[in-house]
């Protein structure tokens, strides 16, 4: 069964500073720290790996650099899938 709310995973939330597109779990550099792209309190936004400090995505798209996603480089954020 398909779950309406959870389309918005798949579609893009912008372009990033090389015109690549950003979606959510998207691991991404934002000046000197990498975070990776969440949906929070009705926005999508990147959160630095320690989950500490959240940026509204649309304010920043063009200074990120996306750089993977949790899946294929979960290390990039020091564990498993960004969650440890």
């Amino acid at each position: 069964e398909f779950d309406i709310g959870r389309l918005h995973k798949f579609e893009y939330k912008g372009k990033d500073k090389k015109r690549e597109k950003i979606y959510e779990a998207d691991i991404v550099k934002y000046k000197n720290m990498v975070g990776k792209i969440i949906f929070l309190e009705g926005a999508f936004q990147l959160s630095d790996i320690y989950d500490e400090e959240e940026w509204i995505l649309g304010y920043i798209n063009e200074e990120v650099e996306v750089i993977s996603n949790i899946w294929d480089n979960p290390e990039l954020l020091g564990g498993n899938n960004g969650r440890d």
